[in-house]
């Protein structure tokens, strides 16, 4: 299911409780035709999740974290597309330096899952993916 952008104004002052202003609205109508698609969490009531990646793989993250010499963990919050391809991937904790929390989006940013479902459905579900080295 796709909202267009100017949708998203309407709720926003819905939500607000006051009416969304010219200037407000021409900030979210993007000057092409995108749309924003919905995604699911993977709590959601049947909602089969993505499938573990068909193709993974830690890029350099695990070279450069190990040659560094170092121990820990980044989790991120990542957005798995109806086509199985991560969309988006967002550092939520870490307790390693920030260039290895930028490796770690980097290589998550290739993986490929197979996708979720709703309903039978293919859907873009939020999920997490951690990387860690002990």
């Amino acid at each position: 299911m796709t909202v267009p952008l100017t949708a998203v104004a309407v709720t926003l002052a819905l939500i607000s409780q006051q009416p969304a202003t010219p200037a407000q609205t021409a900030e979210l109508v993007p000057a092409t035709d995108q749309t924003f698609t919905r995604v699911y969490s993977e709590s959601t009531v049947g909602l089969v999740p993505p499938a573990p990646p068909t193709r993974f793989s830690s890029g350099q993250w695990l070279l450069a974290v190990s040659s560094a010499g170092l121990k820990g963990t980044v989790l991120l919050d990542i957005t798995v597309g109806a086509d199985g391809r991560v969309t988006d991937a967002m550092v939520t904790k870490s307790d390693l330096p920030d260039w290895t929390d930028d490796e770690a989006v980097k290589a998550v940013s290739q993986w490929v899952f197979k996708p979720g479902t709703l309903d039978g459905r293919v859907v873009a579900v939020r999920s997490t993916a951690t990387f860690a080295t002990h």
